[in-house]
């Protein structure tokens, strides 16, 4: 549970270590409410677009990075999730590098 408030609540996403992102997933399974609450805390959005954000991703962690680009870019998170969507399979590092996003 920790974990996943660190995670949740952490300054930055280095687009080259991923590795977080298991454990995030499994504590966000074993607590949805809970991820969609302090998703909603920490990004500064509704319920509603918490929701419309998880349902675009399979993993709860991709969301997470999808709403942290988001940020680190100043744009939409849909912007960031068409994006994704169409460059699927080509990974989160060359995605943030496209939108301005330094790596490390």
């Amino acid at each position: 549970m920790s974990a996943l408030l660190l995670l949740v609540s952490a300054p930055s996403v280095f687009a080259g270590d991923f590795a977080w992102t298991r454990d995030f997933n499994i504590q966000a399974q074993a607590d949805p409410s809970g991820l969609k609450a302090r998703l909603g805390t920490r990004f500064k959005i509704g319920d509603v677009e918490v929701k419309a954000v998880l349902s675009n991703f399979e993993d709860p962690a991709d969301a997470y990075i999808a709403l942290r680009f988001s940020e680190m870019c100043d744009r939409p998170v849909n912007y960031v999730v068409d994006r994704y969507k169409s460059n699927k399979g080509k990974g989160w590092g060359r995605l943030a590098k496209s939108l301005g996003i330094k790596p490390g």
